[in-house]
């Protein structure tokens, strides 16, 4: 239903470059800055680099990955033992920080209804229970946080209700970015990540990963993985939602091994 925008920052304070192993869970957040559209926290990042960050920026035009799903952000303090006792691991090393913009100048119900898509997609990505594997921000630092329950709060939606529509949203049949279609002659960020997919699992050369181009050597080193992972539904080389789930489980395996 959705387009994802991913529109990266340098590398620097906010963005480490470091790996996830693996996304065991997703913790959602809102900005502290109301009325600051998913671009302007771009912006903020990308120049200020502060020791903080997020993956995703969601407001009511854009949902805006600022840093790839397979690398850490800094959105949960380290010396809080909730999300260990929770899911076993820090959130920094372990999971995907999503951001609702939200006051004025900004359509919550527009923004609201992004959010909740892309918690469902998450989900259907990374194989989690909206259910177990969700946590409010305030759940894991209730001493300083009250992220996301209070600006869910101030248009009537309590947390139990963002999660009922989440899992509304994860049990309805895959749609928008959830059937993407990725396939040669195509151009942009999403291209270039499938070549950092491809090449880190050794399907292409070092020197495509920042090709945006999906190019004749793309569709042959696609075929070749969904062959390698015996993935039946796609139509070979082109990479739909099946094939880039695999692609993060494969990648996500991959690094669990490289990194013990």
């Amino acid at each position: 239903m959705y387009k994802i925008t991913r529109d990266y920052i340098k590398i620097g304070n906010s963005r480490s470059g470091q790996p996830i192993k693996k996304v065991l869970f997703i913790v959602s957040h809102d900005t502290a800055n109301p009325g600051s559209t998913a671009y302007n926290n771009r912006t903020y990042f990308h120049n200020s680099q502060p020791s903080a960050s997020a993956h995703t920026f969601i407001d009511d035009t854009y949902i805006l990955e600022i840093i790839p799903l397979n690398e850490k952000a800094w959105h949960v303090q380290y010396n809080k033992p909730k999300d260990n006792q929770l899911f076993g691991a820090d959130a920094n090393d372990a999971a995907i920080g999503v951001e609702l913009c939200w006051g004025s100048g900004i359509k919550f119900e527009e923004a609201y209804k992004r959010y909740v898509w892309y918690h469902a997609y998450l989900c259907k990505t990374f194989n989690l229970d909206p259910r177990q594997h969700i946590v409010a921000h305030m759940t894991l630092d209730p001493e300083r946080r009250t992220d996301p329950i209070g600006a869910l709060k101030r248009h009537g939606i309590t947390w139990d209700k963002f999660i009922n529509d989440v899992m509304a949203e994860f049990q309805s049949e895959p749609k928008g970015e959830l059937t993407v279609r990725i396939k040669k002659g195509d151009k942009g960020e999403m291209v270039k990540l499938i070549h950092f997919f491809l090449t880190s699992l050794g399907y292409t050369q070092v020197k495509h990963v920042e090709i945006d181009e999906f190019q004749d050597f793309t569709e042959d080193a696609v075929k070749r993985f969904q062959r390698d992972q015996k993935l039946t539904k796609p139509t070979p080389g082109v990479v739909d939602f099946e094939t880039f789930s695999a692609f993060a489980k494969v990648l996500h395996v991959y690094y669990k091994d490289r990194l013990k």
